[in-house]
This record gives structure tokens, C-alpha cells and sequence, in this order.
């Protein structure tokens, strides 16, 4: 008798370790704090590296913790812990970009925050600019309210304003849309 109370102790004991020092791991969609934060300061390390991340997130007007937070949340929805996520590389650039697409705000505000940074870079390698109203209206026109849509219209527009002048916009067929450089990038979005 006394042999089984010693015994039942000592499983006790190993029980109530055993659950004490990680009977909980992380899940996707629930994190342990541990993953989150190395998400997070992982993140935030590669951001600080990037002068470009760091150059966006300043026009968006979120912090890089603000940011990171967000993407970790995102990516903690499809992979059941950091270390896992961290060695995935079966996702590629295009599909990593589009989890987190959100983190950056508002869709709208992408969208013009997008055409105004082309803008930028297709005066000056166009001679005569695109106009506000040509944008909108290509926007319109192209999307209506379909959010998939709107990433690939505003793909397709920033390619038409990098590969064309307004005047060559206006003879453009569709086989010289399909022809052109950036068509099968934006394409892609959809899959």
C-alpha cells in the first residue's frame, strides 16, 4: 500500500509538470504570446533592414509595431505557430504580400496611396501625365466594387502607365494589353 501511495505521488508530480511546462502550444489562428513575439520582433528586425518598408509604412501613417502586430496576426491565421510560418516556403512573395495586403489599411487608401506613387514614377518617365480623371475612370470602369478586382486593376493600371504614353493608350488594342510587360503579373493575382 505504501509502494502505490509513493507511486501515485510520484505520477502526480510528473503530471502536474508535465502540464505546467507546455501542455499548451500554439494553434493556428491562437498563438502562444512567445510565437507572436518573435513574429513580431522578427518582423520588425527585417523592416528596420528595408529602407523601402520603412519609406511605405510612413506613407500609410502606421508604426513598424503597429504593422508587425497586424502581420503576425494575419499570418497566425494560416500556420499553427511562428517556428512553422518562420520555415515555410511553400508561399511566394505575391501570396505573402496579398495575407498582409490589409496590415497597411484601408483599401481605398492603398489604391491612392498605389496610383499616387506611380504617378510619381511615371511623370517622370512619361513626358505627358496621366490625368486624375483618366485614373478614376479607369478604375471604375475596370472594378466596380470587387475588392479582387481592384488589386488587378490597379496592377494593370500602373503597368498601362509604365509601358505606355496617354497618346499610346489611346490606339491600344487589347492583344497589346495581353503582349505587354507586367500583363501575366496581374493575371497572377487571381490565383
Amino acid at each position: 500500500m505504501k509502494n502505490l501511495m509513493k507511486t501515485s505521488i510520484y505520477l502526480l508530480s510528473f503530471n502536474f509538470l508535465l502540464a505546467s511546462c507546455g501542455g499548451e502550444s500554439s494553434t493556428k489562428g491562437n498563438w502562444k504570446s512567445n510565437d507572436m513575439d518573435r513574429c513580431t520582433s522578427d518582423m520588425i528586425s527585417e523592416m528596420k533592414d528595408d529602407p523601402e518598408s520603412e519609406n511605405i509604412l510612413s506613407l500609410t501613417g502606421f508604426t513598424l509595431e503597429e504593422f508587425a502586430a497586424c502581420a503576425c496576426e494575419k499570418v497566425s491565421q494560416v500556420f499553427d505557430s511562428y517556428s512553422i510560418a518562420d520555415a515555410d516556403e511553400s508561399m511566394n512573395e505575391e501570396e505573402a504580400g496579398m495575407l498582409i495586403l490589409s496590415c497597411f489599411g484601408d483599401m481605398e487608401d492603398l489604391i491612392k496611396l498605389g496610383m499616387e506613387m506611380e504617378d510619381e514614377s511615371t511623370s517622370e518617365e512619361n513626358e505627358e501625365e496621366f490625368s486624375e480623371e483618366f485614373i478614376n475612370e479607369f478604375m471604375e470602369n475596370c472594378s466596380g466594387d470587387d475588392l479582387e478586382m481592384i488589386v488587378y486593376c490597379d496592377c494593370m493600371l500602373t503597368q498601362l502607365m509604365l509601358n505606355y504614353t496617354v497618346e499610346e493608350m489611346e490606339i491600344l488594342t487589347e492583344e497589346d494589353m495581353i503582349k505587354m510587360d507586367g500583363f501575366d503579373d496581374c493575371v497572377s493575382l487571381f490565383y
